[in-house]
């Protein structure tokens, strides 16, 4: 069945969720310029947010990150807060020269809202979808 809607996707897209694209904010703590192979930092850039999944977020930055790098997140949808875990997944210069596109994978971890933000993901896709 699903390959009957194989030809929707891009060759090189590798995503098998859903992705939501609604406006949230997204602050991720960043390594110093000086120091790009740093895990964290107390650096905090907010990020424009491109689209989001229950295990992902890709984001628009002024700056490059690491691929591999374990980075903390904080999503806000509304008037929910999340704070995640992530890790930089791949990272290339935008094309229409406006920073940086980032993939961030979203690591579940004893000391992050993982469950509250898949739990919240589903209240959302049952809205979009009128279920």
């Amino acid at each position: 069945m699903s390959e009957d809607y194989d030809h929707w996707l891009r060759p090189d897209e590798r995503r098998e969720e859903i992705r939501l694209s609604t406006l949230c904010r997204v602050y991720l703590h960043v390594p110093d310029e000086r120091d790009l192979e740093a895990d964290h930092s107390d650096e905090v850039e907010e990020c424009e947010t491109i689209d989001f999944s229950s295990n992902g977020v890709q984001v628009r930055l002024t700056r490059p990150l690491v691929q591999g790098a374990i980075l903390p997140v904080l999503v806000y949808v509304n008037e929910e807060r999340f704070s995640l875990i992530s890790e930089v997944m791949w990272c290339r210069e935008d094309k229409n020269g406006a920073g940086y596109l980032v993939g961030l994978h979203l690591l579940d971890s004893d000391d992050s809202s993982s469950i509250e933000w898949k739990e919240a993901m589903i209240r959302w896709l049952e809205a979009d979808t009128g279920m």
